[in-house]
């Protein structure tokens, strides 16, 4: 998906409707590769900001940001939940990728990874963190709530909701994570198609992705980098620039 997001920043932010470009193109940037296997470790940023001006004048930019799963074993789950955490301090969007459907057990790790990184921040009154946005790849079940982000805002709320009911631990996960973000939404995204799942060789080409998974991803790439869209990054309610991105950045790790 990254790579989806760098075509479209390389072609201006879908100033042409054609920013997929050749269906026959293979899909570069970000290191991918198909199979169980981690391919990302730790945190890697593209080394190349997009500059772009907003609607009222203001001039932003860009970066994308990859990190390693959340649920990797190669890896402590102190060391995941320091990533996880500097990757969502340090971004205006999280996206959350995951396989299917969202899970109990998803929120409970969210809220591990997002209580330790919360520690490292100031308290200034306002909610810590940004935008969280839950990608639910593989989503089979449209008859309950369709593909895209209006049936991703119905799944979330259902998994959201606190019930008289349950459990005094399922409770009190929900108002931490509705009490850290300033924005929580949630995108299903159909099955890509067998070429994609199954085919070791598969390197990107629109042309092997099954074209109701295309459709979804023209429209979920400009909601999240559209300049009429982008979310301006701040901390403690104030925007940051590059420079002093950089310099929390470090404060935060060390």
């Amino acid at each position: 998906m990254l790579n989806f997001f760098l075509r479209y920043l390389q072609s201006g932010c879908g100033t042409t409707d054609d920013w997929l470009g050749s269906t026959d193109t293979p899909l570069k940037g970000f290191s991918w590769r198909s199979g169980r296997k981690l391919d990302t470790t730790g945190i890697l940023m593209w080394s190349e900001p997009f500059v772009f001006k907003l609607d009222d004048g203001q001039e932003v930019a860009i970066v994308l940001m990859d990190t390693q799963g959340a649920y990797d074993s190669g890896y402590t789950v102190r060391h995941s939940a320091t990533v996880f955490a500097l990757s969502t301090m340090t971004s205006s969007i999280q996206v959350f990728n995951l396989m299917r459907n969202l899970q109990e057990d998803n929120l409970q790790v969210l809220e591990m990874f997002t209580d330790f990184g919360q520690q490292a921040i100031k308290a200034t009154g306002e909610k810590p963190f940004q935008k969280l946005l839950f990608l639910i790849r593989d989503w089979s079940f449209p008859h309950e709530h369709p593909y895209g982000l209006t049936g991703g805002q119905g799944l979330l709320d259902e998994k959201l909701i606190i019930k008289e009911d349950q459990a005094e631990q399922l409770k009190q996960i929900r108002r931490h994570i509705g009490s850290i973000f300033s924005k929580i939404g949630c995108y299903l995204m159909p099955y890509p198609g067998k070429t994609v799942a199954t085919n070791p060789r598969f390197d990107g080409r629109v042309v092997d992705i099954d074209s109701e998974f295309v459709d979804y991803l023209k429209e979920f790439v400009p909601l999240m980098l559209n300049p009429k869209n982008v979310v301006v990054k701040k901390i403690g309610g104030q925007q940051v620039t590059g420079k002093q991105l950089v310099k929390y950045f470090k404060l935060y790790f060390n």
